[in-house]
């Protein structure tokens, strides 16, 4: 039986704390603006990155861009908020804070995608700015871990984490992510065909890209085979060949081909 904080039961659970876990936090504490409400708040996050999560985590290859341009990412500032007692301070949206929207930038010019942990820093510092006030005002509680069991008791929410301790919150918000899923039909029978072949190896998630690219089972000259031609498979390609010091090369400057 895990033991309770009952001593330290909390106002609200933010379970993950990748961008949506962040936007929850100051949408929270904006939400009290004038209501002279200051609520507890708890948040779960199982990587070392509260703000960015597993998927903008700032340790990830360089060879992980975004899909959306500079031009293109548009986040919202957050507005300063006045709460009794303290302030939860302002912060830009993306493109001040990279100074994007200082440059002149040709309409002519190709697009820019940053990099993944790029965005992953702006979203740490901006999560640091309102952790920072919050912690100093004890109206927040970080842990790093992963919750494996939510429960309706008492008029409030048992939260459990993975070998740890048991919390309660009268509120809890879900700010998962994506979630594991059950094998298909597909890659079931690709699995068992793959340990009947000597030299194959079949990985059935692209991510993280470092265990494809660091597995002893791809040598130079290996044929690579990818399921699927969305977003996933450009960071897998991409890894696989700059990753490894290869490069593209565009043939047509007007096809960009």
């Amino acid at each position: 039986m895990k033991q309770d904080h009952m001593e330290n039961s909390y106002d609200i659970g933010i379970i993950g704390c990748g961008p949506r876990g962040l936007a929850s936090l100051e949408a929270l504490y904006a939400a009290c603006k004038g209501t002279g409400k200051k609520p507890r708040a708890i948040i779960f996050e199982s990587t070392k990155y509260p703000g960015a999560g597993p998927v903008y985590n700032l340790k990830q290859p360089k060879t992980n861009w975004l899909n959306v341009s500079e031009r293109g990412l548009a986040i919202l500032p957050r507005i300063e908020v006045e709460l009794s007692g303290f302030t939860v301070p302002s912060f830009p949206d993306f493109q001040n804070w990279t100074g994007y929207a200082e440059k002149e930038i040709p309409s002519t010019m190709v697009d820019a995608f940053p990099l993944r942990s790029e965005l992953g820093k702006y979203l740490t510092e901006r999560f640091d700015s309102i952790a920072e006030i919050l912690l100093k005002e004890n109206l927040l509680t970080i842990v790093q871990g992963e919750v494996d069991h939510i429960a309706l008791e008492d008029n409030g929410v048992r939260i459990e984490v993975i070998g740890g301790e048991a919390y309660r919150t009268g509120e809890v918000a879900l700010c998962i992510g994506h979630q594991p899923v059950k094998l298909d039909k597909q890659l079931t029978g690709w699995k068992n065909r793959v340990g009947e072949i000597d030299g194959s190896v079949l990985f059935t998630q692209p991510y993280p890209v470092s265990r494809i690219v660091e597995s002893t089972g791809l040598v130079k000259g290996s044929n690579v085979a990818i399921r699927g031609f969305g977003l996933a498979m450009i960071d897998v390609a991409r890894a696989l060949t700059e990753g490894n010091g290869g490069r593209f090369e565009i043939l047509n400057e007007n096809t960009r081909r």
